[in-house]
């Protein structure tokens, strides 16, 4: 069982780095941020218009304290598309 627990240990080990750099809920959104970036996510503000693709990756923020990531698929049939 040991041996099982081990293939976690790199997960767990980011996580516990994660918390431990992320004292308050703003510090969390901004290290949350800075990956989604790195993952190539777009940065979208509440108050304009947003402009999303097919196969487009997003997060927004409020308050600086709450961030919300998502990512559309490419339907190719504009009639299933959810409009926002």
């Amino acid at each position: 069982m040991a041996a099982e627990m081990e293939k976690y240990l790199p997960w767990a080990q980011k996580m516990v780095d994660f918390l431990n750099a992320s004292p308050t809920a703003y510090h969390a959104v901004d290290s949350v941020k800075k990956e989604l970036n790195k993952a190539g996510f777009e940065h979208l503000k509440e108050t304009e218009v947003w402009d999303l693709k097919p196969n487009g990756r997003y997060y927004f923020t409020r308050n600086q304290s709450t961030i919300a990531a998502f990512a559309l698929e490419a339907t190719g049939n504009q009639e299933t598309e959810q409009r926002w």
